[in-house]
C-alpha cells in the first residue's frame, strides 16, 4: 500500500468550498490530486505495471492539518532567527468552521488499518501467507475482523470513482481496502 498525504491542505479545501471565495468554481482539491498523480508520474507508472497493479494499493489521502486557518508562508523570526509558519483565518467562512478544527487526519490511518485487516482476511483463507503471523496475533475469530474492517470502512473517506471527495482518491486496487 503507498499513501500520499498531503498535508495542510485547508488553504484548497476552503477555497473550494466557499462560493464567494470560489469565484471560477475551481476544483482545488481535485488540482491536488492532478499535481501529485504529475509529479510521481514515473512512480506511479511503475506501481501501475502489470506485475503489480494486482497487488498495489495506491491512494491520495489529503489533511486538514489545522481546518479552519490557512497556512500563508514561513518566516524568519528577527528577534531568535528560526523559521516560524504564518497562518491566517480565512475570510468567508462559516463559524463553525474558523479556527483550529483538524480534519480527516485519522484516514491515512484508517486506510492503513483497513488494508492490513483485508490482508489479514486473506491470510486465514489461505490466500496470503505473509500476513498469517498478523492473523495468529490478532486472534479472534473471522467474523470479528470482518465486523472491525467493516466499522473502519464507514469511517474512510473513500472515492474509487472518477471524481475525488474531498481530494480523496484511490488510485489503484480499491478491493484491498
Amino acid at each position: 500500500m503507498v499513501l500520499f498525504v498531503p498535508l495542510k491542505c485547508e488553504r484548497y479545501y476552503n477555497l473550494e468550498h466557499n462560493p464567494k471565495l470560489n469565484i471560477f468554481r475551481r476544483e482545488y482539491m481535485r488540482e491536488l490530486m492532478t499535481t501529485i498523480s504529475a509529479g510521481y508520474r514515473d512512480l506511479l507508472q511503475y506501481l501501475r505495471s502489470p506485475e503489480l497493479a494486482g497487488s498495489c494499493t495506491l491512494a491520495i489521502t489529503p489533511i486538514l492539518s489545522a481546518g479552519g486557518i490557512d497556512f500563508v508562508r514561513f518566516r524568519k523570526d528577527g528577534q531568535t532567527g528560526r523559521m516560524v509558519a504564518l497562518y491566517q483565518e480565512p475570510e468567508f467562512l462559516p463559524e463553525e468552521r474558523k479556527g483550529y478544527r483538524p480534519r480527516f487526519c485519522e484516514q491515512p490511518m484508517l486506510y492503513a488499518l483497513a488494508y492490513i485487516l483485508t490482508q489479514t482476511l486473506r491470510a486465514q483463507t489461505g490466500q496470503n501467507s505473509m500476513y498469517q503471523q498478523v492473523a495468529k496475533r490478532l486472534g479472534g475469530s473471522v467474523q470479528e475482523l470482518y465486523t472491525a474492517l467493516e466499522t473502519i470502512q464507514k469511517k474512510m473517506k473513500r472515492n474509487s470513482g472518477i471524481l475525488p471527495q474531498d481530494g480523496y482518491y484511490i488510485i489503484q486496487n480499491p478491493v484491498n481496502v
